[in-house]
């Protein structure tokens, strides 16, 4: 926003279309770092210190991972418990599952956004 005051200075003038996207910047930016306290207010979603794997064994709690997500707000970190399951060998992080963010460091909303855009793409192309 300091910059949009200096621009307006320099130039006499109010860019209305710089005015807006720097508004709209930092509007985004205050909702990542809401959006990231909501869902850490969970302190990891750690379910105890054994939980099922899914596959009729046991995981244990091992650590708290960060995950880096992209947003439609912006770029966020995530804690979240992991479990391993020694076996099965594979670990597991429920909040992942519960997020719909399994496999993929883009949010439900930057997804859907990329699918309409890659099918808006195509379909101009062809």
């Amino acid at each position: 926003m300091t910059r949009v005051f200096q621009d307006k200075e320099k130039r006499g003038g109010l860019d209305l279309e710089a005015t807006e996207l720097s508004i709209r910047h930092a509007m985004h930016q205050v909702g990542g770092v809401f959006l990231e306290q909501l869902i850490n207010a969970d302190s990891g979603d750690h379910r105890g210190a054994r939980i099922l794997c899914g596959s009729g064994h046991e995981a244990e709690f091992t650590d708290y991972r960060i995950k880096k997500v992209t947003t439609v707000l912006s770029e966020i970190e995530i804690k979240r418990a992991y479990y391993h399951c020694s076996d099965c060998q594979k670990g597991l992080i429920p909040k992942d599952k519960d997020l719909d963010i399994e496999n993929t460091s883009f949010s439900p909303g930057v997804r859907r956004m990329m699918a309409r855009v890659g099918a808006k793409e195509s379909f101009e192309e062809g």
